[in-house]
């Protein structure tokens, strides 16, 4: 999965906590290193067995490395030193527009708070564009952890391969001219909690349902978000990996299978309302057909919008908190 650089004001703002990417700044991703030769046979072992859980078909073509923590730090700071004039307006607005709403500090960047937090808590990823999969760290022992990590995101191989996921990026690029939805959040949610609820299905395929006893909270990174990174950046980045999953558990609960959640990937939730109250989109609740209000008059020539974007449910649950 890609991530946004130049930060959109809700919805823009990356995702982060367990997977990650290279994104579209030009930057180019450092080349990752190969598994150890001793431990393919137990990577394919997750992967065919993430793949039986899952209930699709194995992507047997992917790529498999590793990056060092070091490594994704150098590449986000290669990323932020590319910020341009233009990508700095937009950043500088989203920022205002944050701090105004007390949803960041007067000296926090939402850029940088964000990339820091990615930076030191990814701990995988899986590119489609070159069918490639990293887990982060040396992978010369697969320790419980990296097993859930990798299974999430060889799931996410069989997404790519599976479903049409370009169709839910274009969604994500055609949402300017549909004010009324959250594409932005939810085709990655769809992503993310499928991934991560397939996962959780493997391990407990796996190691039974003791697993779960010995899961106090979900697997962390070998480097923390920041202790000081503002909340609200923090729940918008746990987003998928909280609401999301619960979102997925839920309709995989209503069938006993994962065939709602397939048919999400065609007809995906509107917005973070039908993310947080499944039941709105599995009774197909429309949208709420509010036309944006166009401001431009009011403020004057030395206005100009640079971007418009929906205050959504998710936005008002953390802008309340």
């Amino acid at each position: 999965m890609s991530f946004v650089v130049a930060v959109g004001l809700f919805a823009g703002v990356w995702t982060g906590g367990l997977c990650g990417g290279p994104g579209d700044s030009g930057v180019p991703f450092p080349e990752a290193s190969p598994f150890p030769p001793n431990v393919a046979e137990r990577l394919h072992e997750i992967r065919d067995g993430a793949a039986s859980s899952r209930g699709l078909q194995v992507n047997d073509t992917v790529a498999e490395g590793t990056l060092t923590r070091e490594q994704l730090r150098g590449y986000y700071d290669a990323v932020e030193a590319t910020i341009d004039d233009d990508d700095q307006r937009e950043i500088d607005a989203a920022n205002t527009a944050l701090r105004l709403l007390r949803m960041l500090g007067p000296e926090d960047d939402v850029v940088e708070e964000s990339n820091e937090a990615d930076a030191e808590g990814i701990l995988g990823f899986y590119y489609p564009v070159e069918n490639e999969l990293v887990l982060i760290g040396d992978g010369a022992a697969i320790s419980e952890d990296d097993e859930y990590v990798l299974a999430h995101e060889y799931v996410h191989s069989f997404q790519h391969m599976a479903f049409d996921t370009d169709a839910l990026d274009k969604r994500v690029r055609d949402e300017e001219e549909d004010s009324r939805t959250e594409y932005g959040m939810t085709t990655s949610c769809v992503q993310e909690g499928d991934a991560s609820l397939a996962g959780i299905l493997y391990m407990a395929d796996t190691y039974g349902p003791e697993w779960f006893d010995r899961q106090g909270e979900a697997p962390e990174a070998d480097g923390a978000p920041a202790p000081d990174t503002p909340p609200a950046i923090l729940r918008y980045q746990m987003f998928d990996y909280d609401q999301c999953v619960s979102w997925a558990a839920f309709l995989f609960g209503t069938e006993g299978d994962f065939s709602k959640i397939d048919a999400a990937y065609i007809r995906p939730p509107w917005t973070t309302e039908q993310i947080l109250h499944p039941e709105k989109y599995l009774e197909h609740e429309d949208v709420t057909s509010m036309p944006p209000i166009e401001l431009s008059d009011r403020m004057g020539k030395n206005w100009e919008r640079l971007q418009r974007s929906i205050f959504g449910e998710f936005d008002v649950y953390n802008y309340v908190l």
